[in-house]
């Protein structure tokens, strides 16, 4: 827009953040000015913010302090959210210490499901949240015996038998019933 520094007079911010009128000594175009009001509009007031419970004391309560001394109310943060730490195996997550795992890194591991069950156990609210890679990897056998369980369930309910990842089954015998528990301490169930 070219708009210079020093042409940002407390009339101009007036205009585009508290809704004042339009400059009279202004040299910026209207257009610029009302493109400037039009995305502050857009974006405000934000929905959330979200950050870590260590940015309470000052990020976050000046966040509220500022918005409410410098825009009206209806522009005013709607809500704050914040979360403890991300631990892995107890220890605070850090690059700089090495103990991190990426999410990426944690779905090439582990994969997603599991990723997403460990991460759900791992802690709620402000409290921290612990990423144990003891339970992604037990999560993962229980994922894969609950598979193979579900598998060997819907091929029994078919009156099919399941052999080498495949159901022997067909819908007419859908509607037949078996008992398929026999196979529950195969998965260990």
């Amino acid at each position: 827009m070219g708009i210079k520094p020093s042409e940002m007079t407390d009339e101009v911010w007036e205009y585009i953040f508290r809704g004042g009128p339009f400059p009279a000594d202004t040299t910026i175009p209207k257009k610029h000015l009302d493109h400037l009001k039009s995305d502050f509009n857009y974006f405000y007031p934000f929905d959330i913010r979200s950050s870590g419970k260590d940015l309470i004391p000052n990020h976050l309560t000046f966040c509220v302090y500022n918005h409410a001394a410098l825009f009206p109310e209806d522009k005013w943060p709607v809500s704050m959210r914040t979360n403890g730490h991300l631990m892995l195996n107890g220890k605070k997550m850090s690059k700089s210490t090495g103990n991190s795992l990426t999410m990426k890194d944690s779905v090439e591991k582990f994969g997603a499901d599991v990723t997403r069950v460990v991460l759900a156990d791992a802690g709620d609210g402000i409290e921290d949240a612990n990423f144990e890679e003891k339970n992604a990897n037990a999560n993962v056998l229980r994922i894969h015996t609950l598979v193979q369980w579900c598998e060997v369930g819907i091929c029994s309910l078919c009156a099919g038998k399941w052999a080498h990842g495949v159901c022997t089954g067909n819908d007419q015998r859908a509607r037949q019933t078996e008992d398929w528990t026999e196979d529950l301490p195969r998965f260990g169930l």
